[in-house]
């Protein structure tokens, strides 16, 4: 019941030194694409593409929303300690560089295709803007450098990016059934010794516990697991989702072991339907990628490295709300 677990490798980097204009730049391959790093940018300025650039301000804004969803995996101690190492710091300023850009991808896009924000959104926009800046804590908005105008730019390019990722999706058709996101419940019994499960399967016939026998059989305590799909190989996940509430397999080889299931729910409809959204959301995100990923790489990105580096990423203050929270409850439809 070999299960496959995956996580997106980190890119690697490309530099290569070049004077332009007095200016230091190098080139760096980030999530796909080249990324020309200045030491010198206007103003707040941290990134830009084209004539489309975002502040300091809002990578630190977008910085402290990050903070708020690493302190949901764990405590502030550990990650304030650890951010300015390997690979906590580069997975965290990561995550952060990589939405600057997005956003900038997206506003981009919305350049090209004469989209703009309608009068209403701009209006949502600087509620969100006033009611933010409004509840910060005087150190994060000390830290941020958040002011009315530049707090205002932010949301509106945050909700232009939402606009144009709308449009994109208007097309998709995704639809993930029922069967695609099921969860069941199973016991099972393995070993490397297939007469064990065999007479295992014989006990269980004649009228014996499955869970007692699978508790002389396998070399663990294991004998109940929850499944989703993809979650182990195919032989296993076959039978496993072919059995009805109840059913018991016959023995059959998975791996280098033998294995008896029996179902305990072969739908557990509370978690399917919680299972079903997340595996929406990322066909939809898979969606979008294909959509903007080409656009995206025919983008030149400069980046302020000397501005980020002064970045004091462990001395993040508590903002008392998050960036995100307070957009959508000012842009959700009523």
């Amino acid at each position: 019941m070999a299960k496959k677990r995956g996580r997106g490798a980190v890119a690697g980097f490309i530099i290569a030194g070049l004077v332009t204009a007095g200016v230091i730049v190098y080139t760096l391959f980030f999530n796909g694409r080249f990324v020309y790093f200045t030491f010198g940018m206007n103003g707040d300025d941290i990134m830009k593409t084209d004539n489309v650039h975002i502040s300091e301000t809002a990578a630190k804004i977008l910085a402290a929303d990050e903070k708020q969803a690493f302190l949901d995996v764990s405590d502030a101690q550990y990650l304030d300690t650890n951010i300015s190492d390997e690979p906590l710091g580069k997975d965290f300023k990561n995550n952060v560089k990589s939405k600057l850009s997005r956003i900038l991808t997206l506003n981009r896009m919305a350049q090209d295709k004469n989209i703009s924000l309608t009068k209403e959104q701009t209006d949502k926009a600087r509620a969100a803007a006033d009611e933010y800046l409004g509840s910060l804590s005087s150190d994060a908005v000390s830290y941020t450098g958040a002011n009315k105008d530049n707090t205002f730019t932010f949301f509106s390019q945050y909700m232009l990016a939402e606009e144009m990722k709308n449009r994109l999706m208007a097309d998709a058709q995704i639809e993930v059934s029922t069967d695609e996101a099921r969860v069941i419940q199973i016991q099972f019994i393995c070993s490397e010794d297939e007469a064990k499960v065999k007479e295992a399967k014989q006990k269980i016939d004649a009228g014996e516990v499955f869970y007692e026998v699978a508790a002389g059989v396998n070399s663990d305590s294991d004998f109940d697991a929850e499944l989703t799909r993809g979650m182990t190989d195919k032989a296993f996940e076959d039978v496993a989702y072919s059995l009805k509430t109840g059913e018991v397999s016959d023995v059959f080889l998975s791996g280098d072991k033998y294995y008896l299931i029996k179902c305990s729910s072969d739908n557990e409809q509370t978690k399917t339907d919680a299972h079903r959204e997340v595996l929406t959301e990322k066909e939809k995100a898979e969606y979008l990628e294909k959509k903007i990923v080409p656009f995206e790489n025919g983008l030149y990105f400069e980046f302020d490295e000397s501005g980020w580096n002064k970045i004091q990423f462990d001395k993040i203050p508590e903002t008392g709300v998050t960036f995100r929270e307070i957009y959508l409850k000012n842009t959700q439809v009523q």
